[in-house]
């Protein structure tokens, strides 16, 4: 009869993870600790990604570098080493809000402002 151990994030090989955050599903102000759900190449459903950031918002592009963990109580996640914001390349890849129509940069800022922020290069 096989066995087998639960895999260690500490033994498995990172890998490489980028996609669209859909729903911050949890985030601490305190610590950066984060749980978001994101919109990934290749998966059809949302993946969990867990991780800190200092801020992030749905509709922000993220990298994280990490290893898949099998969580008792939520399932699978992706748990990040390594998570970083990164701004869209383009003004047409900037999401836009379901709700408002407006991306994330521009609900509640002049849209010159958001054009001139250096956090997003544009």
């Amino acid at each position: 009869m096989a066995t087998f151990a639960p895999t260690s994030p500490a033994t498995s090989p990172t890998e490489h993870l980028t996609g669209a955050v859909e729903r911050v599903t949890f985030h601490s102000e305190e610590t950066g600790f984060c749980v978001l759900r994101v919109k990934v190449r290749g998966h059809r459903d949302l993946v969990t990604v867990v991780g800190t950031a200092a801020t992030i918002t749905p509709g922000e592009y993220i990298e994280g570098q990490g290893v898949w963990v099998h969580d008792r109580t939520h399932g699978l996640q992706f748990k990040t080493q390594a998570l970083r914001v990164v701004p869209p390349s383009t003004l047409g890849a900037v999401p836009l809000s379901r709700e408002t129509g407006l991306s994330p940069w521009e609900e509640g800022r002049d849209t010159q402002v958001v054009l001139r922020d250096p956090r997003y290069g544009l």
